[in-house]
């Protein structure tokens, strides 16, 4: 990023050359493509008109070039400027892309003049959302390359996965747990000896109503006589999600109550 804002000051041209360009192979003769629009194709057909239709005969051409800035609001299969142009006399080089620029009085042919920056730039940035901005935003982490901003889609979703305020679904309040196996019935250490004689009937416990008591007397409480304190959000992956995990308990209590 920094080599591209600065529009390469710091590096000599033939370093530039190599960062800056891009490099495509064509498949097939130049002929066979027909009507077609790519930048490889318009790099080739310039290649012909200033070293010959005999550069582009055979398939497999390898097409290097750059993408300029001009001609203004042409699409940018327009703008592919073949990088053996640069290399040319400087007569030649200035007479072809006076042409391929639609610049008549072009008079500097100094390649940082020439080049689309913005085009650059943008294509770096959606690299760089990709493989580093984007996966650190969905982990909490703070955007990493502040120059290159998250896209409009990504900055809403952050926004209201930290809105506290707003309104949750009623399926984000539950989730599935595995349910608690029953214990085997285990036999009585006097049928195992053998005892034939009647049994005597056992008492059966019932708790639901002492759970049921308790129950109600909690859902009375508020969230936070049952819950206590809510963790603070914090800065750290760990702190952020016991922050989560405690207000989906409160969410859930609160439900309850309802």
């Amino acid at each position: 990023l920094d080599l591209l804002y600065s529009k390469g000051a710091d590096i000599p041209d033939s370093e530039l050359f190599e960062l800056i360009s891009e490099n495509k192979s064509m498949s097939k003769k130049l002929e066979d493509y027909g009507a077609q629009k790519s930048t490889s194709i318009s790099t080739a057909k310039r290649l012909a008109e200033f070293l010959g239709d005999q550069m582009v005969k055979d398939a497999g051409l390898a097409c290097k070039y750059i993408i300029s800035k001009k001609p203004h609001g042409a699409p940018v299969t327009e703008r592919a400027i073949p990088l053996a142009i640069f290399q040319s006399e400087p007569s030649v080089t200035k007479h072809y892309l006076r042409k391929w620029l639609k610049e008549p009085g072009l008079q500097s042919c100094d390649i940082r003049e020439i080049l689309d920056w913005g085009y650059y730039i943008e294509r770096l940035g959606s690299a760089i959302q990709k493989i580093i901005t984007i996966p650190a935003a969905m982990q909490f982490i703070p955007n990493p390359v502040p120059r290159v901003q998250h896209p409009e889609w990504l900055h809403k979703k952050i926004m209201e996965k930290n809105d506290v305020k707003k309104q949750r679904k009623i399926t984000d309040m539950f989730f599935v747990t595995a349910r608690e196996k029953e214990p085997q019935n285990v036999p009585d250490i006097e049928d195992a000896a053998g005892n034939s004689g009647p049994k005597k009937p056992v008492p059966i416990v019932n708790k639901r109503k002492r759970e049921s008591e308790t129950d109600e007397e909690e859902i009375n409480k508020s969230w936070k006589e049952v819950l206590g304190n809510p963790p603070p959000f914090g800065t750290t992956k760990a702190e952020r999600i016991a922050w989560l995990e405690f207000h989906k308990k409160k969410w859930a209590y609160q439900a309850r109550q309802k």
